[in-house]
Parts: structure tokens; sequence; C-alpha cells
């Protein structure tokens, strides 16, 4: 899966390598979920919008590469 292998190659096979990088769901998650259609709005990141929506979305993908 795309969220997967991107987790993946940012963070590298270490934390330890010199250009490892920590990543975030932070705002990957909710990137484009905009209200109104618009690029800078607001965003309903309530628990139950997450967990009904957004995040549900890309948890199957990112799940193994937080895990490692």
């Amino acid at each position: 899966m795309m969220g997967q292998a991107m987790v993946e190659s940012m963070q590298g096979k270490s934390p330890a390598d010199r250009y490892s990088v920590m990543t975030s769901v932070k705002h990957f998650a909710a990137y484009g979920a905009v209200e109104g259609g618009k690029e800078y709005n607001t965003v309903d990141m309530s628990r139950s919008a997450c967990s009904t929506t957004i995040c549900r979305r890309i948890k199957p993908g990112l799940m193994p590469a937080a895990a490692r």
C-alpha cells in the first residue's frame, strides 16, 4: 500500500541511520480533508470523524510500518 511504502522509505532501516526521518500521520491523515473544498479551511478532526472516516482509510497501510 502506498502509505506503508512512504512511511517505510522515510523511516529507513534504523532510527540511527544518517538520513532516517521520523514520520507522523498527523498531517498525512487529514491532508485534503478540509471542509468546503478549499485548500485552507476548517477541518473536523474530532475523534469520531477520525475513527469513522479519515483514519479508517489509511490505518491498514500504516500499521505495519508503525509496528517496526
